[in-house]
């Protein structure tokens, strides 16, 4: 799934409380509205594969070295699916799946390759 971020739906409540904590030591609102969004994106995506409402779907993340908040992220209902999620000013994707999955959005500035991308759609 992926989408702009004032198209995602949901609550900062569906959050974890390491998530919005997080969320907060984001210096730009840009980019603290990204990052949430991605993180209700991956709940919207992982309640539609599991067939759950996506408040509540759990998002967690723990590394050995540096706790809660880091590392891969995994869901509390399905730690055996794989998670991804990626965010950029404006734009955000998720996934789940069977295995490792992954997603990655970036921000391209406008120039040469955006136009030539542009010339051919």
């Amino acid at each position: 799934m992926g989408g702009k971020v004032d198209e995602v739906g949901g609550s900062q409540e569906w959050l974890t409380g390491v998530e919005r904590e997080r969320a907060t030591r984001f210096l730009r609102e840009a980019d603290r509205a990204a990052f949430v969004a991605a993180h209700l994106l991956v709940r919207h995506c992982a309640a539609a594969y599991l067939g759950l409402p996506p408040e509540k779907v759990t998002l967690l993340q723990h590394c050995e070295v540096h706790g809660p908040g880091h590392g891969r992220p995994y869901l509390e209902q399905a730690p055996e699916l794989g998670v991804s999620l990626s965010h950029t000013r404006g734009y955000v994707c998720a996934a789940v799946g069977h295995g490792r999955v992954g997603v990655d959005a970036e921000l391209v500035p406008p120039g040469r390759w955006t136009r030539a991308w542009r010339v051919r759609r």
